[in-house]
């Protein structure tokens, strides 16, 4: 894979929807219309632009895997680490 992407977050930030509209094409009003599931583990997608690049998606609900156990592999090599977080959470769950 040429280049990694992550999506990282608390359950409900909007990860899963951020991904869907700038990478997938999703419109935004449409995802405004329904619900989506929460993602289980993680979600990629392989984009081929001048070269491949892997956009995860993680669980937030499953943070503590990604962060203090040997999953949190999945960090390595990673290029650009997006951080999700939904402002009206109370700041001491977000820390």
């Amino acid at each position: 894979m040429g280049k990694k992407i992550i999506f990282v977050g608390p359950p409900g930030a909007g990860k899963t929807t951020l991904r869907k509209v700038f990478f997938e094409g999703e419109s935004s009003s449409k995802l405004l219309d329904y619900a989506l599931e929460p993602t289980h583990t993680k979600e990629s997608v392989i984009l081929q632009l001048s070269e491949n690049v892997g956009v995860f998606d993680l669980a937030g609900q499953e943070n503590t895997r990604w962060f203090e156990t040997d999953d949190k592999e999945i960090f390595y090599d990673t290029k650009i680490l997006i951080v999700v977080i939904d402002i009206t959470t109370d700041h001491e769950k977000i820390i």
